[in-house]
């Protein structure tokens, strides 16, 4: 069994930069996390993972070898 990282989304105008704006739950009771392109502003439904790695993101500046991890080198 081989273990994935978590890869950011990419974005219809080709960023990968993204804030977290809404994390709650449908009205069927499902969790929905959502993000939002920093560059236009389109909101995507992602994981929780990758909701809690733009939040992470958004507080702290990674490291060269983090953004390797996710695949996310600028």
């Amino acid at each position: 069994m081989s273990t994935m990282s978590p890869n950011m989304p990419l974005c219809a105008c080709g960023s990968k930069k993204f804030r977290p704006v809404e994390a709650g739950k449908s009205r069927t009771g499902k969790r929905i996390y959502t993000v939002a392109c920093v560059e236009c502003q389109k909101r995507k439904d992602v994981s929780k993972t990758v909701y809690a790695l733009c939040k992470y993101l958004m507080t702290h500046e990674p490291t060269k070898a983090f953004l390797q991890l996710f695949e996310m080198e600028s």
